[in-house]
């Protein structure tokens, strides 16, 4: 199982590009959020006893990969949602657990949110192209698996990078 964590529309396009990569059918992208989401047709995870009960299903089944959205950009306390959040994912104790991360933000709000949960295994990169100084986010210390839709390369950043260096001139 892989969870991916963060704003719900990025968590979601991320979800859905990485579904194709793996030839996945994205209608069983699960969503956890802690309240209701409008245009969502599949069942919420919102409790933390339905993550664990999907985590068992899963392996119990051994249906082969499963991808679930924990949004992060929930509405109300923030510290109270994180913990709600960390909650969903402990109880799903996924295999793998990555991070949208808006290149556009300050490096160091990002290691806050990093900070503040543990076992990150990789970013998931958005708004690289909007940013003037995309690589910002390398300095996070963390695997980038995703840019901008794309497996991470170094051929993506190099094309971001010479993009940007073109941009200047």
């Amino acid at each position: 199982m892989i969870v991916i964590a963060g704003p719900a529309a990025d968590a979601v396009r991320a979800a859905c590009q990485l579904a194709g990569r793996l030839r996945l059918d994205p209608a069983a992208i699960r969503l956890a959020a802690s309240t209701a989401m409008p245009d969502v047709s599949t069942e919420l995870i919102v409790h933390g006893w339905q993550a664990t009960d999907l985590a068992e299903q899963l392996r119990r089944l051994r249906t082969g990969p499963t991808i679930v959205v924990v949004a992060t950009d929930e509405q109300g306390g923030e510290e109270a949602h994180h913990r709600w959040a960390a909650g969903i994912v402990a109880a799903l104790a996924p295999d793998q657990l990555w991070l949208v991360v808006d290149a556009t933000q300050k490096p160091t709000d990002s290691y806050a949110l990093l900070s503040g949960t543990v076992g990150f295994d990789a970013l998931i990169i958005t708004g690289a192209a909007r940013t003037t100084s995309p690589a910002s986010v390398w300095q996070l210390h963390t695997p980038i698996a995703m840019l901008e839709g794309r497996p991470a390369t170094a051929g993506s950043w190099a094309v971001l990078l010479i993009d940007k260096l073109n941009a200047l001139a």
